[in-house]
This record gives C-alpha cells, sequence and structure tokens, in this order.
C-alpha cells in the first residue's frame, strides 16, 4: 500500500489558526508602537555564543527583555501545538467518531459511501482528461498500442535470445552435473540470460512505442496531446518491465536447479508458489501503479480509497489468503521440520497445527488491513505509514520463515557440514537458528503491530528505562550469538580434522592391547577444543555482565587474586598441569598408543588437562596424573619388533626349519590383508638356547605398531601347518626315570603276583551259588580295573621312593 497524501484538511487548519494568531498580534503591536514610536524593536542574533549574552542583555531595558521572553513563549507553545496536532491518535479514540459526522472518520465514511455512486463517472472523466482522443475511447487506443508494443518487443527478445538460451542448454547437457562450479553457476548464468532479454524488450518496447506514436498522431498534435500519450504509455510500459523482474526474480529464488537456486524446499510445489507470488505481483504492482496514476491525474481523494480498498479487499489479500491455505500442509512440514505426508486418506497427522499458523496469519493481514482502513478514512497519514509496515511484516512473515527454513536444511545437506558430530547435532543446530529468527521476526511484528494501534512501543522504548534495556537485551543476544556461531565454527573446524570416530571415547580393543593409534592432531585438538570453550563461555559470561551494568574490573581484579591463591595452594594440580603440557608439546604420547608409565601399562584411552586415562588389555582403567610420570615407554611407535620361540626336538633339521619360516614370511608379505601391516618379513634367527628336552628356535617379524598381535597370530598358525605337513613335532616338557636291571626284575615279579592274586579271587567269586554267567563281563572289568590300580600305586610308590633317595 502506498501513502496517500490525506494531510489537505490539517494544513489548512494549520493555516486558520496562523492567520487567527496574526489577526490578533497586529493590534497589538500597533498598540505598542502607539505608546512608544521610539521603542527599538530587539531580536536575540542568530549565531550569538555564550560569552557575548551579557553584552547584548546590557543596553536592553525592562520592557524590551519582557517583548523578548513572550516571543519565546509563543515559540514554544506554537510548537507544543504543532506537535500534538501531529500526535498519531489510538484506532480506539478514531473509532469513537464512526457515528458523527463532524469527526474525521464519519466525514471519511460518508464522502467513501458517496463516492460509489459517482466512482465510474469519475473514471471517465479522467481519461477524458488526460487521454488523447477522449474516455474509453482513447484507452482502448492506448491498451491496443501497448499491446502491439509488447508483442514487437517479446518477438525481438525471443530472436536475439532464443537461440543464445538453446546452446547453453546444450553445452550444460553435455558438462558433468558433478562439479560444484558447473551446478551452481548455472542458475545466475540462466538469469543473467533472461535479464539481458529483459533488456532486449525494454529497448525494443520503447524504439516501438515512439515510432507507433508518431503513426497516431499528426504533426500539429505531436507538441500537445503526443506528450500526454507518450508519458502514459511509458508509465504503462515501465510497470510491465518491473513486473517481468520481479518474475525472474522470483524464478531464481524458488524455480529449483538448474533454472534457479531452489531456495524453497523441495516438500513445497515450487510451480505452486511461483503462480501465487507471480499473481500477487502482478495485482499489487499494475493494480498500485495504475491508480496512482489516475490519482496524479485528477482521481479524487475518496474515489482514490475506494478503488484502493477493493483492490486489496477482492485481489490481493484474497491470493495471500489463497496461497497462505492451499499451501498449508506443505508449509507446516517445512516450517516444523516434519517429514508427515498426507497419508493415502487423504489426511495430514498434524491438520489441526496446520490449522492454527493460517488463522493468525489471516486474522493479523486482516485486522492490518481494516486498520489502514480506518486510519486513511479519517486522514491519519502518519499512522498509515506504521500500519503499511506492519501489514508488510505480517506478510512477509511466512515467507522469510519459509525461506529461512528451507536455506537452513540445505545448508547443513552441504558436504562441509557432513561431520558425525555436526550430524548428531544438527537437529539442535536448525532449531537454534530457526528460534532466534523467528523471535527476531515476532518482535519486529509485534512492535510494528502494536505501534499501529496506537499503543506506541517505540515512545516507550525510547525512553531512559526502556533504551537501556532494549540495548543491554540487544548487546546480550548479539554476544550470546556470535558466541555460538564462533563455537559451532570452531567444532565444525575440528571435527573436519578428526577421523570419523573420533567422537567415541571409548577405544576398540582385541585383548592384546592394540588399537587405533591416533595422529599428533587427533591427540591435541579435543584438549585444545576443551580450552576454547572454556576460555570461549569466560569472554561470553564476561559481556552479558558488562552489558548488565556489572563492572567487571573488580570481578577480574578478585579473580587474579583468588587464582594466586589457589596456585599457591595447590602447587601438585600446577606441576599436573604443567607437566602434562610439556609431554603434549614432546608428543610423549598420543590417543590410542600403547604406553607404560609409572609402573602401569595400558592404552591412552583419554587425556585431560590434569591427567590421562590408560586402559589395560585386561580391561583395567588406571588414570595417571602426569606429575608422577617420570619416564614413558611407548610400545606404539614408528615400528614394533616382535620375537616368537618354538621348541623342536634335538633330532629336527634346522635348515629345513628355516627354510620353512622363510617361506612363510614371504606368503605373509604378499597376503593382502596381513602384508600391509609387516614392514619386514617372517624370518628365523635360528638356535638360541638347548634345553633339556628341546632345541628353543626363535623367529621375528616387524610391523607397524598395534597390528603386531594379529601378525603373531597368524604366524604361529601358519607355522605350526608347514611344520606338521613336513612331518616336525613341537617337543613337549618331559621327565625321564633309568632304572637297573634288578629294580626291573622285581617290578614284574610283583606284577605277576598282582595279577594272579586278582584271577584267584575272581574265581572264587564265579563259583559262589547264585552266581550267573551274566555277571562275568562285569567281573572281568573289575579285575582288570583292579590290576591297573595295583600297577599304578606301585609305580607311584616306587617313583616316590626314587624322588626320595634324590633329595638325600
Amino acid at each position: 500500500m502506498h501513502i496517500i497524501d490525506l494531510a489537505r484538511p490539517l494544513v489548512k487548519l494549520l493555516l486558520l489558526t496562523t492567520l487567527l494568531s496574526l489577526s490578533v498580534s497586529v493590534p497589538a503591536q500597533s498598540f505598542f508602537d502607539s505608546t512608544d514610536n521610539q521603542e527599538r524593536q530587539v531580536s536575540i542574533p542568530e549565531h550569538i555564543l555564550p560569552e557575548q549574552i551579557g553584552d547584548f542583555l546590557a543596553p536592553l531595558d525592562e520592557r524590551q527583555v519582557r517583548s523578548l521572553l513572550l516571543e519565546q513563549i509563543h515559540q514554544q507553545a506554537a510548537s507544543n501545538l504543532s506537535n500534538d496536532l501531529q500526535q498519531p491518535q489510538s484506532v480506539f479514540s478514531v473509532l469513537k467518531g464512526a457515528k458523527d459526522p463532524s469527526s474525521p472518520l464519519g466525514r471519511g465514511i460518508r464522502s467513501t459511501f458517496a463516492a460509489t455512486d459517482t466512482f465510474w463517472l469519475q473514471v471517465n472523466f479522467v481519461f477524458k482528461t488526460f487521454i488523447p482522443h477522449g474516455g474509453i475511447t482513447g484507452l482502448l487506443q492506448l491498451l491496443g498500442h501497448l499491446t502491439l508494443t509488447v508483442l514487437l518487443a517479446r518477438g525481438l527478445e525471443w530472436l536475439l535470445i532464443h537461440r543464445w538460451q538453446r546452446c547453453v542448454d546444450s553445452n550444460r547437457a553435455r558438462q558433468s552435473t558433478d562439479n560444484p562450479t558447473v551446478r551452481n553457476s548455472y542458475p545466475f548464468y540462466n538469469f543473467f540470460i533472461n535479464f539481458v532479454g529483459l533488456m532486449i524488450f525494454t529497448g525494443g518496447g520503447y524504439v516501438a512505442g515512439e515510432l507507433l506514436t508518431g503513426l497516431i498522431f499528426s504533426a500539429s498534435e505531436l507538441s500537445t496531446a503526443a506528450n500526454s500519450y507518450a508519458f502514459l504509455f511509458e508509465s504503462l510500459f515501465s510497470t510491465i518491465m518491473l513486473y517481468r523482474l520481479t518474475t525472474l526474480l522470483f524464478k531464481l529464488i524458488i524455480y529449483p536447479a538448474p533454472k534457479g537456486l531452489g531456495l524453497i524446499s523441495d516438500t513445497i510445489n515450487n510451480q505452486a508458489v511461483y503462480r501465487c507470488m507471480a499473481a500477487f505481483g502482478f495485482a499489487y504492482i499494475v493494480g498500485t501503479e495504475a491508480l496512482f496514476l489516475l490519482y496524479s491525474n485528477g482521481l479524487s481523494d475518496e474515489h482514490f480509497l475506494l478503488a484502493m480498498s477493493v483492490l486489496f479487499s477482492f485481489i490481493i489479500n484474497p491470493i495471500i489468503f489463497w496461497f497462505v491455505w492451499s499451501q498449508r500442509y506443505d508449509i507446516d512440514r517445512v516450517l516444523f521440520d516434519s517429514t508427515k505426508t498426507v497419508d493415502s486418506s487423504g489426511k495430514y497427522p498434524f491438520a489441526n497445527r496446520a490449522l492454527i499458523w493460517p488463522s493468525m496469519v489471516t486474522f493479523v493481514i486482516s485486522m492490518a488491513f481494516l486498520n489502514w482502513q480506518i486510519h486513511a478514512l479519517s486522514g491519519d497519514l502518519k499512522r498509515q505509514q506504521a500500519i503499511q509496515l506492519a501489514w508488510w511484516i505480517t506478510l512477509l512473515f511466512p515467507i522469510l520463515d519459509l525461506l529461512v527454513s528451507s536455506l537452513l536444511l540445505k545448508l547443513v545437506a552441504l558436504d562441509m557440514f557432513q561431520t558425525p558430530g555436526f550430524l548428531k547435532r544438527k537437529q539442535r543446530f536448525i532449531f537454534l537458528v530457526r528460534s532466534v529468527v523467528r523471535l527476531l521476526l515476532l518482535a519486529i511484528l509485534a512492535v510494528s503491530f502494536l505501534e499501529a494501534w496506537g499503543f506506541q512501543p517505540l515512545k516507550m522504548l525510547s525512553s531512559s528505562g526502556g533504551s537501556s534495556i532494549l540495548s543491554s537485551t540487544m548487546d546480550i543476544g548479539v554476544t550470546v550469538l556470535l558466541g555460538f556461531v564462533i563455537w559451532e565454527v570452531i567444532q565444525l573446524w575440528m571435527e573436519r580434522l578428526l577421523p570419523d570416530g573420533n567422537s567415541d571415547d571409548s577405544t576398540e580393543m582385541d585383548g592384546e592391547g592394540a588399537s587405533a593409534t591416533a595422529s599428533r592432531s587427533e591427540t591435541l585438538l579435543p584438549l585444545f577444543r576443551t580450552i576454547l570453550l572454556i576460555l570461549l563461555l569466560l569472554i561470553v559470561v564476561m559481556s552479558v555482565l558488562y552489558s548488565l551494568g556489572v563492572q567487571i574490573g573488580p570481578l577480574l581484579a578478585g579473580a587474579s587474586v583468588i587464582g594466586i591463591a589457589i596456585g599457591f595452594g595447590s602447587q601438585k594440580l600446577v606441576q599436573d598441569i604443567i607437566s602434562g603440557m610439556f609431554f603434549l608439546i614432546d608428543d610423549a604420547f598420543r590417543k590410542g598408543e600403547y604406553v607404560e608409565v609409572a609402573g602401569m601399562k595400558g592404552t591412552v584411552e583419554k587425556l585431560s588437562v590434569r591427567s590421562m586415562r590408560l586402559r589395560h588389555h585386561l580391561g583395567a582403567v588406571q588414570t595417571v596424573p602426569y606429575g608422577e610420570i617420570n619416564t614413558v615407554k611407548n610400545l606404539s611407535r614408528d615400528w614394533v619388533t616382535m620375537k616368537l620361540e618354538l621348541r623342536l626336538p634335538y633330532d629336527v633339521d634346522i635348515e629345513k626349519v628355516r627354510k620353512i619360516i622363510k617361506k612363510i614370511g614371504q606368503k605373509m608379505l604378499e597376503d593382502p590383508e596381513i602384508g600391509p601391516n609387516m614392514l619386514q618379513p617372517l624370518k628365523s634367527q635360528g638356535v638360541l638356547r638347548v634345553e633339556e628336552s628341546a632345541l628353543i628356535i626363535r623367529m621375528k617379524f616387524t610391523a607397524k605398531p598395534g597390528e603386531q598381535w594379529v601378525v603373531r597370530r597368524v604366524a604361529y598358525t601358519r607355522v605350526r601347518d608347514a611344520l606338521a605337513a613336513a612331518g616336525i613335532e613341537f617337543a613337549h616338557r618331559e621327565v625321564k626315570v633309568r632304572l637297573s636291571e634288578e629294580m626291573e626284575q622285581l617290578q614284574k615279579l610283583d606284577y605277576q603276583n598282582k595279577l594272579h592274586h586278582s584271577s584267584e579271587s575272581a574265581e572264587e567269586t564265579l563259583n559262589r551259588p547264585g552266581a550267573s554267567a551274566a555277571d562275568k563281563p562285569a567281573l572281568t572289568s573289575a579285575i582288570s580295573a583292579a590290576a591297573m590300580s595295583a600297577v599304578l600305586s606301585n609305580d607311584i610308590a616306587k617313583h616316590k621312593k626314587i624322588d626320595d633317595q634324590d633329595e638325600q
């Protein structure tokens, strides 16, 4: 809605007041002139300095000083009266005079209703006034001239742009869409082509219009009617050009790639959004420009207000309401980040919620337009500006909210944001940013709406208390928002440097203390992130306290004193922190490495400011303060050599064993799974030592840190299988006892006697009365078991006797 110049009654009232004051002041001045015609008229110099005031007042008498004082009082009173007249009135106070014909609103209502009967007569009169060849006939001639010009200009644009556009489309089809530069630049290139076409359309249209104007008017009419006709034509043609430029911008924003940026979410029907915005743009631009063209050429205030009310009541506002209600489900999904869609029965799961916000938008726009009509009828020009702003903010609120929500969804889908940590907090990030934008839009909407209804929130905010509260709130909001943005940028930057699984503090282990070793940056960045978070929180807290009016200087001084006291009282803590800092600078250990420190060993699982946490390969968690560490034994740095031992019999072919081990080492290097983890192949080192029952042969290999355990298992397995295939058995630990010949003879006799005694006992049992043949197998087994038990007990006793003799 444009600003309507309805302040003429106010201007007339001011002129009348001025004339009345002059008519009163002239006789008074004549009286003073008649009483003292020699009195010198004085006035305050325009550029008087403070040190010149005494010199100026010294030669004046009491009457002249009184005259100057009265003049200043009259000027101040006139200024206050002017401010009171310009002070906007509340809509409720204006509505009280709706039934009073003498009130501004009552006069406006009656004059507007009276204008309905003479509207078309007034429009026809305006047409006859400024359109050559008069009235409706001249208007039809002008519209025909405009239509022909638009067709000629469009034809010229098509001839020059169509071939260019087709070449660009064919080149884009041949290029790979995986290239982000090509994919992101084409919408702007397409917009540039259409903009060049619009320039061609504009230039061709103006040239064609000038030629047709020369053909319509004769030479005698060129100096009079042709100028008015050319002005009307150029105004209408400029309106069409402005509408086309608006549609080009709509296409760039709404259309999906490759023709547009696709800033609106894909869940919304882009064609419906574009059609609605194009219809709104056409109705608003063409309608309002046509009405203001009539108003500037003689249309009365009442008829203009009537036409503007009809335009917004029956065309522009219904277009807005149609878009809001027809697309409410799609817009609801974007605004609330919902994935639910309309089911097969045509029902939307959040249908009740999708009825609330369209109703609010409809109500606010309707009330804003009603408020505008009330103040337009009453002639309050200043209030119309505030209402116009509230109407536009209400209209743009859902559009801006939708645009921000769509941009956020597209922003978090970029490759730079695809980190495991950000994916976990993506919903929180979208919610916070969207909430901040919505609060800001709601605040602007509330202030503009209250200002439009006469509550004057800007005046309250501009007062001393309101100004300080507003300033503090804005400072705190900006500080917290900047802190959040900086922290998100720091987190995103660090997450892109860290591996995907680094967010989990737990370390996977295979039971031998092996784990994936972290790089230097992976070790230091989490600690550095913690330090930055603490510093950022301190800065934000201090800034918020300063915005609230708290003097942070004494707080910093007190914190320094407390810090010194804590430093003296906790020297061990300071020692731990300083020691850890230098250990990390020296790169003594990293996260994931297997180390031995302070008599403990394990995998470095977590590093903090004061201590390190080790995970033993059996599962125990060990916390070691940095101050307790004297030396660090790192078992996971650069390379690891592991030596293995084999127990083989004395008669084994050592050369054959060496060749078998060497062959296995070569095969392990060629293995696609084991080979990349080995730095040197498995090879034999010969006989290490000789024990009582075996030769100890050692073999070794060199592997990457953390992978030696897997390589060791594979090496043992393959060596065992290869030796078994070659007929070589491992030597087992055994004890050999050598007996004399007499002892062997005695042992045999004792053994035979026990067997004989057992056989006799069995025969007696079988010959008893009542014994059956079925008992013979059981008795035979019992006899055998008894004989074996006797033999074993005899052997054990002999061995014990021999051991006792050896000990003696």
